[in-house]
């Protein structure tokens, strides 16, 4: 490029910002540079001034001497400098490049293929790039003299899945195998992209492969391939086997298809468009893997193998059957369930619950589970009722309302109750389901037996049952002795007054027996812990914890390139984060609301009423306040209303800062509900009209750990080698550990709104041996020849 249109180039970046990217990633933000320079070189042209015309000929021109199109080689400037060096070459490029203000955009394609092919073959093999990215890997490999395996080793690349890449011509899709091609073009010493651009990654295919524009939506992409193919787009559906409607929604709607069979819908209309492989799926959420294994092959159901196949490496399918078995059991084990005893091997998890309506939409009923019959459903309903009525209803004792919380975990343990029923006394008409089924004993014991059998083992689920039962039959205030008319009308059999609380007794009295008989066994070989045990046994867990948000920042793409998946990545960054720092409950973290810069807080009695707590900023600190009535532990001397300052750890208020601007391109046009955490309204299923609940939080947290926590040895990515899927509340668990072996257990109490005594019996691991290797730093105070402590505790203050 001569000096004046260098100038030219550079003015252009100050007055265009999408041009003067921070950060750009191996070949991905160049590309897109590309993109944008070929799209306003030669579609815009028409509406651009002479001197408009010749800025965005020189963008295109400075793009283009590192980017060939019809090659799909990208070269870095030193290289550029020494092989753009003869004459005729850089005239014909010129040529070519001036033609473009009077040619359309499909003119220009094909200019590009006529003249400067040639010229990009030629620079692809003075700069040691091939056709495909097996052939360039060998031929560096070769040059390098290096091994597969010594060069696998040197990445930390499976050895199978590089030579997958090499052997069978494999393309890498997923993120951190991306990644992985970054480490191999260090290691190779090859230009920064040179291998990047060789594969079907985001915004390659179109541009590398049909040298096609790019463009942001699969609506774009769709409206744009059927008229360039000449189809209508019922006649494109009749073709493709897909739903007229189907591709009515794609062409209408900006979304996402994520289900299997939707996403091999959208793969034969790739094929009748004759459109390169991966130009359409990559819209699709998260990368589309071409297997031939399917969740029957490995006996799943649909929805499980959804989430172990975004987990499983490229060369799946090259792998033998025991192989790819045992990198399916070790996702099913590692990334599927969450492990909290060591002889939990998953058991069987088909459908069997009996599902009440909770009032919030059909009850999901699959294959195994059943509605509850209409005789029960009423009971259900006059339970939720006196439960949840405020004030408690005239003439009934009752202690506090229940809350969603409650609601959803008691619900759940009737579910389970009344579905193992059914699988042990299959005969049992609906309309003899109640209840009062708990007060039978041996009923009760073979529910039990069921769950044992069916696990594999006694679980916590036991217990759950049992204690809703239990307050169910509560003699003092319990539903069944203060509501015998519900049961009368349906069991004319019942007990009378007099005799109903003698009866209640009794049930109570019996389940308390198998209660005791099963929790010695539950408790047995299972922890809590267990999942976050490795980050336990550090000697600052928090800090251990804290690699998981650097994982995800490091896989963050730049918002100029990817704006969606970077606001995806700020907020899982930033939910880990403020729990680090901040460590809720999830229903206080779901319900936490931001509130707009410079907004006053509310008062503690408007909070009250509200049933939640806000985030603020004031005097250049974040902030957090909240009654004492929304936490859980309310009841507790160790709350009260809460206004505190959050520190700044690690770079706190700049992640908020950042993640306020992910948090509008989360919401789009949807509705703000004031949330801190919000739901990302791209996806069509997100019901945007609802504020953001604790489940949805929790499955975005599971989201998060997933992807970036759990190493995965077969794909490379995750941050923490033996880390296991865990919930929100295990980082409580590694908050008041930090704490409690750094600081002390006051200051875990206070960082977690609870007593000291909760604190060391339920939160804490601080194991013995640990407490004993640390008092070896009162040694150094004592004796001449001093220990050395594995940290020093800081002091609190006087």
């Amino acid at each position: 490029m001569c000096a004046k249109d260098t100038a030219i180039f550079n003015e252009s970046v100050e007055k265009d910002p999408v041009w003067s990217t921070d950060r750009i990633y191996p070949s991905y933000g160049r590309l897109f540079q590309v993109s944008r320079a070929a799209r306003r070189a030669g579609l815009e042209h028409a509406r651009r001034t002479p001197e408009q015309i010749n800025t965005g000929l020189a963008k295109f021109d400075w793009a283009f001497n590192r980017f060939t199109e019809a090659g799909g080689i990208f070269i870095d400037e030193p290289l550029d400098d020494r092989i753009l060096h003869k004459p005729t070459n850089d005239r014909v490029l010129r040529r070519t490049l001036r033609q473009l203000k009077k040619t359309s955009h499909d003119g220009m394609r094909s200019q590009l293929r006529q003249h400067v092919r040639p010229i990009a073959l030629d620079l692809a093999r003075k700069a040691g790039s091939y056709a495909s990215l097996a052939e360039t890997l060998k031929y560096h490999m070769q040059l390098r003299k290096i091994t597969d395996v010594e060069l696998a080793n040197q990445v930390g690349l499976h050895i199978n899945t590089l030579r997958g890449w090499i052997n069978y011509e494999i393309l890498p899709t997923t993120a951190q195998n991306l990644q992985r091609l970054v480490a191999l073009e260090r290691a190779l010493q090859v230009a920064p992209g040179t291998l990047m651009l060789l594969v079907n990654g985001p915004r390659t295919r179109d541009k590398i492969q049909a040298g096609l524009p790019s463009f942001d939506t699969l609506t774009e992409a769709l409206q744009h391939f059927i008229e360039l193919r000449g189809w209508t787009a019922k006649g494109l559906a009749q073709a493709a086997g897909v739903r007229f409607t189907t591709l009515l929604t794609w062409l209408q709607k900006d979304c996402r298809p994520r289900r299997d069979d939707t996403v091999a819908h959208l793969a034969r209309v790739e094929q009748v468009l004759e459109l390169p492989k991966g130009t359409l799926l990559h819209y699709t959420d998260g990368v589309y893997r071409y297997m031939t294994a399917t969740y029957s092959d490995f006996g799943l159901t649909k929805h499980v193998w959804a989430i172990v196949r975004s987990h499983l490496p490229d060369d799946f399918d090259a792998r033998s059957r025991p192989e790819q078995e045992e990198i399916v059991t070790w996702c099913l084990d590692n990334i599927w369930r969450i492990p909290r005893d060591e002889d939990d091997d998953g058991g069987d998890r088909s459908p069997y619950r009996c599902k009440f309506d909770r009032g919030n939409g059909t009850p999901d009923v699959r294959d195994g589970a059943f509605l509850a019959p209409a005789g029960l459903q009423r009971e259900y309903d006059a339970l939720i009722e006196f439960k949840t009525s405020y004030p408690a209803p005239i003439g009934k004792k009752r202690g506090v309302a229940w809350r969603d919380g409650t609601i959803s975990a008691r619900t759940t343990a009737f579910e389970v109750f009344f579905g193992a029923l059914r699988q042990v006394a299959p005969d049992m008409p609906g309309d003899m389901m109640s209840f009062l089924n708990a007060a039978d004993e041996a009923q009760v014991r073979k529910v039990i037996e069921f769950i044992v059998a069916r696990r594999g083992m006694p679980t916590t689920t036991i217990i759950a049952v049992l204690n809703a039962l239990i307050a169910l039959f509560n003699p003092d205030d319990g539903f069944v002795v203060q509501h015998r008319e519900v049961f009368s009308d349906r069991f004319p059999g019942m007990p009378k007054e007099d005799d109903l609380t003698r009866f209640c007794q009794q049930t109570v009295e019996s389940l308390y027996v198998e209660h005791g008989a099963w929790m010695d066994k539950i408790t047995a070989g299972r922890s809590s812990f267990r999942a976050v045990d490795v980050i336990l046994r550090d000697d600052h867990p928090l800090d251990a914890y804290h690699m998981i948000v650097e994982h995800i920042d490091a896989r963050t793409p730049p918002r100029a390139v990817q704006e969606l998946e970077w606001a995806r990545c700020q907020r899982r960054s930033m939910l880990i984060h403020l729990l680090e720092v901040l460590p809720l409950r999830r229903k206080d973290l779901a319900s936490l609301i931001l509130l707009d810069e410079d907004a006053a807080p509310p008062s503690f009695a408007s909070l009250t009423r509200r049933n939640h707590g806000v985030v603020y900023f004031k005097n250049g600190k974040w902030r957090f306040r909240q009654p004492k009535t929304v936490f859980k532990n309310h009841g507790s001397p160790a709350t009260s209303d809460i206004d505190v300052a959050l520190v700044n750890w690690r770079d706190l208020y700049d992640r908020i800062d950042r993640y306020v601007e992910a948090r509008k391109v989360l919401l789009g046009d949807g509705p703000d509900h004031g949330q801190f955490i919000v739901k990302d309204n791209s996806q069509s299923n997100s019901k945007s009209e609802e504020p953001l609940d604790a489940d949805e939080l929790s499955n975005l947290f599971l989201d998060a750990i997933r992807k970036f926590g759990v190493y995965n040895p077969y794909t490379g990515a995750g941050a923490i080698r033996g880390l296991g899927i865990h919930r929100i509340q295990s980082v409580r668990h590694v908050v008041a550990t930090h704490l409690a072996k750094v600081v002390e257990y006051d200051a875990a109490a206070a960082r977690l709104f609870d007593s000291v005594q909760q604190i060391i019996t339920t939160y804490a691991d601080y194991t013995a041996e640990e407490k004993f290797e640390d008092a070896d730093a009162g040694y150094s105070e004592a004796f001449d020849d001093p220990v050395e402590p594995r940290r020093r505790k800081r002091k609190r203050a006087n």
